[in-house]
């Protein structure tokens, strides 16, 4: 017997927020994300305005993500890099994502995996700063 089948719904495996300020948007994920409910994730994160300086995707409070997220986020980096836009990723040390994402390569020297989400937008904004988007 199911959730439903008990007059109950079924909770969703993830909330994702979005919002953006300063020219940044912010993407938040609580919970797990795989291939069930990746396609949300992805309308919040690939559909950025052209007018914004880049995606700060917050995974702090992500318990789990699967390959197919991995594969979003290398397509996202692709992307706002042909817009000349910036992505940074929020997932603290010790986390279960910030595993996941080191173990497939992931982060890199020009855009490391962020602790918190201050610290991933003051990166985005110093890339434009200093010239350094696309």
């Amino acid at each position: 017997m199911t959730a439903a089948d008990n007059g109950r719904s079924a909770l969703p495996l993830a909330r994702i927020r979005v919002s953006d300020k300063d020219g940044v948007r912010t993407v938040k994920v609580a919970g797990e994300i795989d291939l069930s409910n990746l396609e949300d994730l992805e309308r919040a994160v690939l559909k950025i305005p052209n007018h914004m300086l880049g995606v700060l995707l917050d995974l702090s409070q992500a318990r789990y993500i699967d390959s197919s997220t991995v594969q979003l986020l290398y397509r996202l980096r692709n992307r706002v890099h042909r817009r000349r836009q910036r992505l940074s990723v929020v997932s603290p040390d010790g986390s279960p994502t910030r595993r996941v994402l080191e173990l497939t390569g992931f982060p890199s020297p020009r855009e490391p995996l962020w602790s918190s989400a201050p610290e991933a937008a003051a990166a985005i904004r110093a890339a434009v700063e200093e010239g350094e988007l696309g």
